[in-house]
C-alpha cells in the first residue's frame, strides 16, 4: 500500500465513523459520553492502585527474602562456630596428646 492508499482507507474509515456518530440520537450520545465520564476515572483508580500495591508487596518479598538470608547466615556461622569449638577440644584433648607421646 502506498501512502495515499493508506490515507485513503484512514479517511474512509474516518468518515465511517463520523457518520456513525452523527447518526446516532442525543440519549444514545450522552449515554455513551456518561458510560466513558464514569469508567475512565475508574480504570485510572485501578491502575494506580494496582501498580501501588504491586510495588508494596514486591517490597515486602524483598524484606523477606533479606530476612531468611540474614537468618541463614546466622545459622551457618552458628554451625561453624559449633565445629571449630569442637576441633578444637579434640586437638586439645589428653587422649589425643597421651597417643602422640607414645608415636
Amino acid at each position: 500500500m502506498t501512502t495515499i492508499d493508506t490515507f485513503s482507507v484512514h479517511h474512509t474509515l474516518q468518515d465511517k465513523v463520523l457518520d456513525a456518530v452523527r447518526s446516532l440520537s442525543f440519549l444514545s450520545k450522552m449515554t455513551i459520553f456518561g458510560f466513558l465520564l464514569s469508567t475512565l476515572p475508574v480504570i485510572f483508580i485501578g491502575a494506580f492502585s494496582f501498580m501501588t500495591s504491586s510495588k508494596e508487596i514486591q517490597k515486602n518479598v524483598n524484606e523477606g527474602k533479606m530476612q531468611l538470608i540474614m537468618q541463614i547466615n546466622s545459622n551457618v556461622e552458628q554451625k561453624l562456630t559449633t565445629v571449630n569449638h569442637t576441633l578444637n577440644q579434640v586437638i586439645n584433648s589428653t587422649v589425643l596428646k597421651k597417643r602422640s607421646i607414645y608415636r
